[in-house]
């Protein structure tokens, strides 16, 4: 019992103190299943004029660390993702009003691209857009046409930069936003194990 108790205390401390752990990313929304890109068809365009976006409504708060969605193997260099508020952007507002952003490579199928921190979303609307020429961005992608969707009524582009928006009908893309559970939990929760079996040693050998 009590080699079992110190093995934890260390195996606690272990983790606790190294940052390296990181936990996956979960899905908290997606805008539709994925298909691939073999069995889809068609693209559309991500570039400078160009944007992609679905609007995500809330009914209560959500952390987001990361968005992406299938992305088209057809790719070169670098595009930006947002969120802003639902209707709070065009573009020339878009950089001043974007909640938070990032900058990436899609290098094709379902992607992920961390926003460098977790967002704190109240509930309410917001927009989740792709696109270049903003935010250092120079590059283009596409999302994969034809995916699984229920609906489409929440997905839109623009072919002007932002400058007019338009719904997507009649096709879906699949846009996604994933958290990352707290690594510091399970941390928190080896330590307290450890510092338990510790005082239990203590206790026995005294």
């Amino acid at each position: 019992m009590i080699k079992s108790l110190g093995f934890a205390t260390l195996l606690a401390f272990t983790f606790a103190s190294n940052s390296s752990v990181a936990a996956t990313p979960t899905i908290v929304f997606s805008s539709a299943d994925y298909v691939s890109e073999s069995a889809a068809f068609g693209s559309y365009i991500i570039d400078n004029t160009d944007y992609l976006g679905v609007r995500l409504t809330l009914s209560s708060s959500m952390d987001i660390s990361y968005i992406g969605g299938n992305f088209s193997q057809f790719s070169d260099g670098n595009i930006f993702g947002a969120i802003v508020k639902a209707g709070d952007w065009n573009s020339s507002t878009l950089a001043a009003n974007s909640l938070a952003h990032t900058v990436f490579a899609a290098t094709g199928g379902d992607q992920l691209a961390s926003l460098g921190s977790t967002v704190h979303l109240a509930a309410g609307s917001y927009d989740i857009i792709f696109g270049s020429g903003q935010f250092g961005a120079t590059g283009y992608s596409a999302l994969v046409d034809t995916q699984d969707a229920a609906s489409t009524s929440n997905m839109f582009q623009s072919t002007d930069a932002g400058v007019t928006i338009s719904a997507l009908s009649g096709t879906a893309v699949r846009v996604t936003a994933a958290a990352v559970p707290e690594a510091s939990n399970t941390a928190m929760m080896l330590a307290g194990l450890g510092l338990t079996g510790l005082m239990l040693r203590r206790r026995q050998s005294k």
